[in-house]
């Protein structure tokens, strides 16, 4: 490796040694100047000793023109207005004059038994069916309903209520 001389700022002598790294960095200006001047010369040389360069026309047309058919137009629909909100029954209040109730049985209080035989009058049976069946209705006459409204329209609406009949203990 070769040994570099330098003097500082101060003026003091500095010896070091040289590496490849800084061989390279010391000619790289010299190198890169002369690669410029090269370039130029190589290009002023190649526009003196060739020929004028012309463009000529290389363009094509094409005269026939072919015509297609469109598909019809489709017609978007507008987009479905809002569906409102089924409204909301109101259940009103209402108290019966007669209270007829049939209490929930079940076969660990009444077992199978201790239970009476069935009535021998099947007419007995209809007329207690009649008398629920009255009943209800009167319940259901108490109702009062507001109508159904879709989209501000009156709609057909069904409702269906259990009613449960006790019998009074």
């Amino acid at each position: 490796e070769a040994m570099a001389v330098e003097t500082d700022t101060a003026g003091e002598t500095l010896v070091y040694q040289q590496t490849a790294n800084d061989r390279f960095k010391k000619s790289s200006n010299q190198w890169f100047f002369g690669c410029i001047v090269l370039a130029t010369a190589l290009h002023f040389g190649l526009f003196q000793f060739f020929p004028e360069l012309t463009a000529s026309d290389v363009s094509f047309g094409i005269n026939e023109f072919e015509a297609i058919e469109l598909p019809p137009e489709v017609e978007i629909p507008p987009p479905p207005e809002q569906i409102s909100r089924p409204a909301v029954p109101v259940v009103a209040a209402t108290e019966l004059e007669e209270d007829i109730t049939i209490a929930p049985t079940t076969f660990e209080e009444n077992p199978v038994e201790n239970l009476p035989p069935p009535p021998s009058d099947a007419s007995r049976i209809g007329d207690r069916n009649a008398a629920l069946d009255e009943a209800a209705l009167r319940a259901v006459y108490e109702f009062e309903f507001t109508p159904a409204l879709n989209m501000d329209k009156l709609v057909e609406v069904w409702v269906a209520f259990p009613i449960t009949f006790r019998v009074p203990e």
